[in-house]
């Protein structure tokens, strides 16, 4: 038997952080199986969407009744999860700054505050 979560009762319409699903995986154990309803969740942050994608992979959740909007907001998690990530090359100078001191004499050449 599948054990049903209504999403919006427990966190709310809008989910914000990914912090905010702790809640659910406290309901979840591995050997169940669970269908969480999210009907009445009219937003998910992306990081939330992240979250939840995880949180499908790691239990058995079969996720129901999602907007437009999230559905759409989960997808692109998953498209970016399968995506190999490409990092360009860069130019790019580290600096390293081991006093305030040295971070504000940084910060300076950088606004042109010295010129």
């Amino acid at each position: 038997m599948k054990h049903i979560i209504k999403l919006s009762d427990l966190i709310g319409s809008e989910i914000r952080t990914r912090f905010s699903l702790d809640a659910l995986k406290a309901k979840l154990n591995e050997n169940d199986e669970y269908l969480v309803d999210l009907e009445n969740v009219d937003m998910i942050s992306r990081s939330a969407a992240d979250e939840l994608f995880i949180i499908t992979h790691q239990y058995k959740v079969t996720l129901v009744h999602l907007s437009q909007f999230v559905r759409q907001m989960i997808d692109v998690v998953a498209v970016g999860r399968f995506s190999p990530r490409k990092y360009d090359a860069t130019d790019a100078t580290f600096i390293n700054c081991d006093t305030m001191e040295s971070l504000r004499t940084e910060l300076q050449k950088l606004s042109g505050a010295n010129q």
